[in-house]
């Protein structure tokens, strides 16, 4: 077993312990630790380890396409993530699962989780430890520019951001224009659960960011890739890419 992955289990294992002792004897059934798959070129998958982190990103959905697509070949590297919205969904028992999850997946020591969460008592629920393992629980509205500025200059540039907030698409917005520029090159902002924003006709992002893509060539817009309730969008170096796509002369 790889050295880096097995001191993060013993991290995950911490955090199991604190979910079962903040949420009684019924949370260690859901936030069981990941099977011992973590051989050289036999990770276990990101479904995998969302199932057995309790949340319903490979379940009510299917994002395990966009994760495993943008991020496979990049797991031990040392990463610098932002979800918003912790996840305390207490009816469907997803207790922090992204939390869980991130750290699972992410497995080099030096990977950083940071979240952003409205919900005081939740943020309250998983702030214990959270400093020292996996990086910063921020309180506050995902709308807000003006708490989304503290909150990039707290955690500087990052290679994956997700919105798994309020699902609103007013506030998808705001949040993808406030926090863009923090993305890293070659780093993906995904938002997921847009079916409600699509449903209600008022989601007008995408096509802004397509139309910029295709006729703006300073922008660091690399491309939009639609899944299923789901977007995600990278980031690149427009001088490097345009130069580096320019066609030989002779």
């Amino acid at each position: 077993m790889h050295p880096l992955v097995f001191i993060s289990i013993l991290l995950l294992a911490k955090s199991f312990e604190f979910v079962a002792a903040e949420l009684g004897p019924d949370a260690k059934e859901i936030h069981s630790l990941p099977s011992e798959k973590h051989q050289k070129n036999n990770l276990p998958s990101f479904t995998e380890l969302a199932l057995r982190a309790g949340t319903d990103k490979v379940t009510t959905h299917k994002y395990q396409h966009v994760y495993e697509r943008y991020f496979h070949n990049r797991r031990n590297e040392p990463m610098n993530v932002l979800e918003i919205g912790l996840g305390c969904m207490g009816a469907e028992r997803h207790w922090g699962g992204s939390l869980i999850l991130w750290r699972a997946f992410f497995f080099n020591i030096k990977t950083k989780i940071h979240f952003i969460e409205y919900d005081p008592k939740c943020r309250d629920l998983f702030s214990h430890g959270a400093n020292q393992i996996y990086g910063n629980i921020f309180l506050g509205d995902q709308s807000n520019t003006t708490f989304l500025e503290l909150v990039k200059s707290t955690t500087g540039k990052l290679d994956l951001i997700v919105d798994d907030g309020s699902h609103n698409a007013k506030h998808q917005a705001a949040s993808f224009k406030s926090l863009w520029p923090a993305v890293n090159d070659h780093g993906v902002y995904v938002i997921e659960d847009m079916e409600g924003s699509v449903d209600n006709g008022i989601f007008t992002l995408v096509p802004e960011l397509m139309k910029t893509m295709y006729h703006n060539k300073t922008s660091e817009i690399q491309s939009v890739d639609l899944h299923h309730e789901a977007v995600a969008i990278t980031k690149l170096n427009p001088e490097i890419y345009w130069s580096a796509s320019s066609p030989s002369s002779g």
